[in-house]
């Protein structure tokens, strides 16, 4: 553990020796033998708690684990190909992942079915087929799966249909179009949830014969819940929150939070002619999936001569995306975009020259616009292009190239190229590895008062790297940043006022500034915010409090939370006293390799009061935690192995 949650130890020491009380029945939550050999049922359980990508590996052996108990646990196997079709790099396996599906989906799994559509809508792991899509579409959608009949709608309704008869053969083959059967589909799917079918539904009746005014108004009034709740508010922000903030001195745009009023607001510019908004109305469509609709609102704002719009449509032209697919047509929106100056227009015009992509092949056009983009001196279009470069996004991924721009832009004094270019140089990414370096760049964005290159410099001043060590300095570096919002620097600075590193130690100032990065959901800040209201340092000693920070960071994982929960739970310090709960939190924080948590469950599973005595387990945990150095539970093995033989 780091020194900076060192306090926890405190809690945990202190509790070392606890007495072990309540008998509650663990077996009626089904927790008994979930770490266990146990059924194919606790096994599978055990697995979906192993959730992200760090626990991957973890994940698919469990599953394999419960198939090797129960081979038609088709929950697992579907797991199993969603784990597969996820991995990265090497490990991903998509044809490993389709028969995974397979298997389940014939036994009618409704889950398995859908993803096995997927599979072949999009010719991953076998081959590319919209006929045995909808196939496996259907029979998931008649299993009642919601999405498979949000899908299944889509596929059919003819609103999502290229305009062009030789690009629906291209993308649908003989698979027609029947709108009818669409709303029956979208109607099963929104009264399960899936609120953007009622959009979908208005939009049918709207338009498409027979045209019902009525059950559009129905629709559009059902879509209006979705308009005002959380979700379409989350899906506006995202979607056109860019767009809005590009309105230069126009506040308004930037704070307001009412989603259905940029919405309003968005369309009615929209109508009026108002590009910016035309791009934003057609951003948030097509991440909506109304990719047709899309097109028409950039179109609009592509005839005004927007040089954004008639990129962003190129591209749908260029990938035939709710319209034809037209290479020809696509050139020439790139073609008027580069006259323009832009460079991401540009650099496609260069490939496809050099390609000989919906124009005739000629190397040298295609040297002179990669030239011009090579001379771009805006800061503004080198971050950018070294953003695409860094990430790959239409253009081949090249860390060296991304810190050249990088670079170019920091020495015209660009605040963000700057700090990105410290972190190329910090962990040495298209730059050589140093840590001098990277000082001295994110010295310069900080100066210009940039908070992650305040923060980052913070930390190298701690760390020594780069520059000498000094707690002072990243004392002030820190506070920079903190003041600015950062979270980050907030629990750093909390860190070192709790320490008296580089500052006076003052438990109130550690306690203020772990609640600031706390109210913003940092996790290890909610801990040690925990931990001061357990010990009452720089604030009342109150158990209560503490246990509802803990459970904020235990929520998300931070293992030296579930272990306090565990331990306040076991005695009923701050929380009701409650042994299912106690042993399931301790039971996460050993599943994370925790030590005491390891040695806390081994003593429940020793003594047998909370749980199914099991003195296999409880051997095993102890062992676990002994190999990380945890002296109590060493001489516990010792004393169960002396106690083994003197039985036999």
């Amino acid at each position: 553990m780091s020194e900076q949650k060192a306090n926890s130890y405190l809690i945990v020491l202190q509790s070392s020796a606890i007495t072990l009380t309540g008998t509650a029945s663990l077996a009626a939550r089904g927790l008994a033998d979930l770490r266990g050999k146990g059924t194919a049922e606790s096994m599978f359980r055990r697995a979906m708690m192993y959730m992200g990508k760090r626990h991957q590996d973890k994940r698919v052996e469990l599953l394999q684990r419960t198939i090797a108990l129960d081979l038609e646990h088709d929950a697992a196997r579907t797991q199993l190909g969603i784990a597969y079709s996820a991995r990265s790099g090497t490990d991903q396996d998509e044809t490993l992942a389709a028969r995974f599906f397979l298997e389940a989906a014939e036994r009618g799994y409704a889950r398995a079915q859908f993803y096995l559509a997927e599979c072949f809508l999009n010719g991953s792991g076998v081959p590319q087929n919209i006929n045995n899509a909808v196939e496996w579409y259907r029979k998931s959608a008649e299993n009642g799966f919601a999405a498979a009949q949000y899908q299944l709608g889509c596929l059919l309704d003819e609103l999502d249909r290229p305009a062009d008869q030789d690009a629906d053969i291209e993308q649908f083959g003989d698979f027609k179009a029947n709108t009818r059967e669409a709303a029956k589909w979208y109607e099963k799917a929104e009264g399960q949830g899936e609120e953007w079918c009622a959009y979908r539904l208005g939009r049918i009746y709207r338009y498409v014969s027979p045209r019902s005014a009525k059950k559009a108004e129905f629709w559009d009034r059902r879509g209006d819940v979705l308009r005002h709740g959380d979700a379409f508010r989350t899906h506006a922000k995202r979607n056109v929150g860019n767009v809005c903030s590009r309105k230069q001195g126009n506040e308004e745009w930037n704070s307001v939070e009412d989603s259905l009023v940029i919405e309003a607001k968005l369309t009615a510019e929209a109508e009026q002619g108002d590009p910016e908004s035309q791009i934003a109305i057609g951003h948030l469509y097509e991440r909506g999936e109304c990719i047709s609709t899309a097109a028409e609102w950039y179109a609009r704002a592509a005839k005004q001569g927007n040089v954004d719009a008639q990129v962003r449509l190129a591209w749908l032209h260029f990938d035939g995306k709710g319209v034809s697919r037209d290479r020809a047509q696509a050139f020439e929106l790139f073609h008027r975009a580069a006259n323009q100056g832009d460079f991401r227009a540009q650099l496609q015009l260069a490939w496809m020259y050099e390609n000989g992509v919906g124009v005739d092949c000629n190397p040298r056009i295609a040297r002179d616009l990669n030239r011009k983009v090579e001379d771009i001196t805006d800061v503004d279009k080198l971050c950018e292009l070294a953003s695409m470069y860094s990430r790959g996004s239409g253009v081949e991924m090249s860390k060296r190239k991304a810190a050249k721009l990088y670079r170019k832009a920091a020495e015209l004094g660009d605040s963000s190229a700057q700090y990105w270019l410290g972190c190329s140089h910090e962990i040495g990414e298209g730059v050589a590895k140093n840590s001098k370096m990277a000082a001295s760049w994110y010295r310069k964005a900080a100066e210009q008062g940039y908070e992650h290159a305040q923060f980052n410099l913070g930390v190298l001043y701690e760390d020594g790297r780069g520059v000498p060590q000094d707690y002072g300095q990243a004392a002030v570096w820190y506070r920079k940043a903190a003041e600015q919002g950062n979270a980050d620097a907030q629990f750093k600075l909390g860190v070192l006022c709790d320490l008296g590193r580089g500052v006076p130690q003052d438990d109130v100032r550690a306690a203020d500034w772990y609640r600031k990065a706390a109210d913003q959901g940092d996790a290890t800040s909610q801990f040690n915010l925990g931990v001061v209201y357990r010990q009452g340092r720089g604030v009342p000693q109150d158990d209560a409090q503490a246990a509802v920070w803990f459970r904020k960071a235990a929520d998300q994982d931070d293992v030296d939370a579930q272990y306090a929960l565990a331990v306040m739970h076991l005695n009923g310090e701050g929380v009701p006293k409650d042994s299912d709960e106690a042993v399931s939190w301790c039971r996460r924080a050993a599943d994370q390799d925790h030590p005491d948590a390891q040695f806390l469950l081994a003593e429940l599973y020793e003594e047998g009061e909370c749980i199914p005595q099991d003195i296999d387990e409880a051997a095993q945990l102890y062992s676990k935690a002994a190999e990380k150095g945890h002296e109590d539970a060493k001489h516990a093995l010792q004393r169960l192995h002396l106690d083994n033989d003197a039985s036999l």
